[in-house]
């Protein structure tokens, strides 16, 4: 198995975890007015899913991204080094959630207009909780790879 794929098995469940924070914070404490799949929606459709097959379509975009976030966290990890991998991990994530909003805001597309308090925390924390999951579960892809060696 290559970095590539290490980091995209890393990444999608890392963006697993972050979806199942974005749907606590949305369905259970009301906090968050949107959820990841439905940032994506309206980048794609400019509109929140309206249906099953828009929700999904938005949620495997959503976790292909995530997933390509990993490959990238993966070719960026042998480059700095593994002390305080968890805190890089958090950091990496944070740095990407907040290109979520960064992006948007520069190309005046109408969903910066939705910003909310809730949303916005939902978001960094669940781009905290993507980089330390995605960091775990790459280096244990990677621990697994080195011990077969």
């Amino acid at each position: 198995m290559d970095r590539n794929i290490r980091g995209m098995i890393a990444g999608f469940t890392g963006g697993i975890t972050m979806n199942i924070w974005s749907f606590f914070s949305y369905h259970s404490l009301s906090f968050a007015k949107l959820r990841f799949p439905d940032w994506v929606s309206l980048l794609i459709f400019e509109k929140k899913p309206e249906n099953l097959s828009m929700f999904i379509i938005a949620l495997i975009t959503q976790l292909a991204w995530a997933g390509f976030l990993g490959v990238i966290f993966a070719h960026a990890i042998p480059l700095i080094s593994s002390k305080g991998y968890l805190i890089k991990g958090a950091f990496y994530g944070f740095l990407t959630s907040f290109l979520f909003y960064i992006i948007p805001t520069l190309f005046q597309h109408p969903i910066h207009e939705i910003f909310d308090f809730g949303t916005v925390v939902t978001d960094i924390l669940g781009g905290a909780i993507w980089g330390v999951t995605t960091i775990v579960v790459l280096k244990y892809l990677d621990d697994k790879i080195r011990s077969r060696v």
